[in-house]
């Protein structure tokens, strides 16, 4: 798959969106910031393709919590 600076990387808790930008505001290297409710939320990374017409949703769940930042790394 080959991003389109259309793409959007949102992080959802359930089926609530806390955060979503377009590739185009993410430079590479860059943070997303997402913001929980309560400590130990999981979230998931969601990622949709404006090409393919499709949304992929990463199976690893990041925690939510008040100590730890949790990395999620997307490669191209």
């Amino acid at each position: 798959m080959t991003p389109s600076v259309e793409d959007i990387v949102a992080i959802f808790v359930g089926d609530e969106c806390r955060a979503a930008y377009p590739l185009y505001n993410i430079p590479s290297s860059s943070w997303i910031t997402a913001y929980g409710r309560e400590n130990g939320e999981k979230a998931t990374v969601r990622y949709y393709s404006v090409n393919q017409k499709r949304i992929y949703t990463f199976n690893q769940p990041l925690a939510i919590t008040d100590e730890k930042i949790e990395e999620y790394t997307l490669n191209f």
